[in-house]
């Protein structure tokens, strides 16, 4: 898994697993990776599991970042700051705070 490309990306399942929310929130948006998870029960059923649940927490991730980007704007903050602020934020306390905020 460390050294299996999902094909036309520098991203290997590895990865996946075992990097940051953010990175993998990246992943969701990427359909390449995506299709490669819809095919990977053949050559890794044990992980399958593993993987598409990270990439879903991913995606979770990114809905709740874009209801953000659309609702709010932290104290006047470029888009990219806000997102490099959330790294820090789990994604309970980024719905705690959306939550504070409405």
């Amino acid at each position: 898994m460390k050294r299996t490309i999902v094909r036309n990306t520098n991203i290997t399942f590895w990865d996946i697993l075992t990097k940051n929310l953010s990175f993998r929130t990246n992943c969701a948006k990427n359909e390449h990776v995506t299709k490669a998870l819809n095919a990977i029960g053949k050559r890794y059923p044990i992980y399958k599991t593993m993987l598409r649940s990270k990439v879903k927490q991913g995606e979770f991730r990114d809905k709740m970042l874009e209801k953000w980007n659309k609702g709010y704007a932290l104290f006047g903050l470029p888009y990219d700051c806000t997102l490099y602020i959330f790294d820090y934020l789990g994604d309970g306390d980024l719905a705690n705070l959306m939550v504070a905020l409405q």
